[in-house]
């Protein structure tokens, strides 16, 4: 025979249900509780890991902050440098330029003096040439003077001497004349003489050939 017990259900005892829903409660809140744990240990790991962070960050901030100070203090000691040096330079180069400007003045008026100098020797050498040459000028028209009455006198020497040459050309011109006249007549009576004697020549030897011939014939007779 079979015992049977009585089987209950959470609807036939409530009570059962309320301790089964209680636990389901428990657990639920545990996991929530570690959940929440779990949470809040990984946000105070994350703060902690942000203040690592923040602090790492402002630590190198405050490093970068530092050099830049340094770097500017040293930006602003250089610049200081640079100016004064600029100011050096420039008072270097202000007296540099206040001693060229002096020296420009000093030649500049050495220049005016020598040219004042130069100019007034010019005029002096200017004057001496002009009285030279006036001298020569009147030395010149002098000697022209001297020189076109020498000419004039040369000139009428020379007339003078061609007028007795020509009368003496004449005279001379005259007797050739008369002497080559005299020639021609002689010459011609030397020539007639000369026709003459060989006319009588002639008829000599003809005479003599006449008389030789006769010779001859008689000789051959």
């Amino acid at each position: 025979m079979n015992d049977k017990t009585p089987s209950t259900t959470l609807s036939d005892n409530p009570i059962l249900g309320l301790e089964t829903e209680i636990r389901a409660l428990k657990k639920t809140i545990q996991v929530m509780r570690d959940e929440m744990e779990a949470m809040g240990f990984a946000k105070n790991q994350a703060i902690q890991e942000t203040k690592l962070e923040n602090t790492n960050e402002v630590k190198a901030l405050k490093g970068t902050a530092t050099a830049l100070r340094d770097e500017l203090e040293k930006s602003k000691f250089d610049m200081a440098e640079a100016v004064q040096a600029a100011k050096l330079a420039s008072n270097n180069e202000v007296n540099a330029l206040k001693g060229t400007a002096a020296s420009l003045r000093d030649e500049l008026e050495k220049s005016k003096f020598d040219m004042a100098e130069g100019i007034q020797a010019q005029k002096l050498a200017s004057k001496n040439e002009v009285k030279a040459l006036k001298g020569t000028a009147a030395s010149l028209r002098d000697e022209l003077e001297k020189s076109k009455f020498d000419m004039a006198e040369g000139i009428q020497a020379e007339k003078l001497a061609s007028k007795n040459e020509v009368k003496s050309l004449k005279g001379t011109a005259a007797s050739l004349r008369d002497e080559l006249e005299k020639s021609k007549f002689d010459m011609a009576e030397g020539i007639q003489s000369e026709k003459l004697s060989s006319v009588n020549e002639i008829k000599a030897l003809k005479e003599t050939v006449a008389s030789l011939r006769v010779k001859l014939e008689k000789q051959k007779s």
